[in-house]
């Protein structure tokens, strides 16, 4: 997602998304785009008072239904978001959203099936870049030819393995992470899950993030990418 050079006061966002099982048989991730068209009055009125929203979940492999639930939450986030009141904050509506996620997905849960992911969402309103974050999927903002991780992973190593200390549907209280910073034209964002930034070094997603291809072809590089790490192409 990179935001062009714009006259002062305008957002204007190119965004792109690419996902892949990789090696694995399923893939259990999901990701979720919405940007309003300003062309269209009413959803020019959600665009200044909502913005643009990304949002992505990785589905726990040790969990039943770890996909079911990554595409509940990208999907439920997007929908209900928009549908919470205009007066509304980005903080107070995001986090009412997810807390109602949550609470379905625990329910899920304890009925038996672990409806359990990670989520990472962003949301950019006006100059601001809004940021969510449960688990260790990840955020990243490249700015000026370097590329910085804004969240950060919410696990421990237990045994020498890492394990996640936070996920959506994982506990009846969500802890979410939250942080807000100023947005400047040419900022590009990238969500990725553990299986892009586990097998690519930042270097290596600063500079396909840093080239100029468009936002799908670039996610879709990515993901080649690591497929294949330490080869560029």
């Amino acid at each position: 997602m990179s935001l062009p050079e714009t006259p002062e006061g305008v957002l204007r966002v190119v965004a792109g998304q690419c996902s892949s099982a990789g090696p694995k048989p399923d893939n259990a991730d999901a990701v979720a785009l919405q940007v309003p068209d300003a062309a269209d009055p009413e959803q020019a009125a959600l665009l200044r008072t909502k913005g643009v929203v990304a949002a992505l979940a990785d589905g726990l492999s040790s969990a039943a239904a770890g996909r079911e639930a990554a595409e509940s939450c990208v999907l439920g986030f997007i929908g209900d978001y928009y549908a919470t009141p205009a007066l509304w904050s980005v903080p107070r509506a995001a986090q009412r959203v997810l807390e109602a996620l949550n609470r379905w997905l625990y329910r899920q849960t304890r009925a038996g099936e672990g409806h359990l992911c990670t989520l990472s969402v962003l949301v950019l309103r006006g100059g601001r870049a809004h940021l969510f974050q449960v688990g260790d999927s990840r955020i990243w903002r490249w700015r000026a030819g370097r590329l910085e991780c804004l969240t950060r992973d919410h696990q421990r190593r237990l045994g020498g393995r890492p394990v996640l200390t936070r996920a959506m549907g994982g506990d009846a209280r969500l802890e979410v992470d939250y942080l807000q910073t100023e947005l400047l034209p040419g900022d590009r964002f990238l969500l990725t899950s553990d299986g892009l930034h586990h097998a690519l070094s930042a270097e290596e997603m600063a500079q396909r993030v840093g080239d100029q291809n468009d936002p799908d072809t670039q996610a879709r590089r990515l993901i080649d990418d690591a497929g294949h790490p330490g080869v560029r192409r």
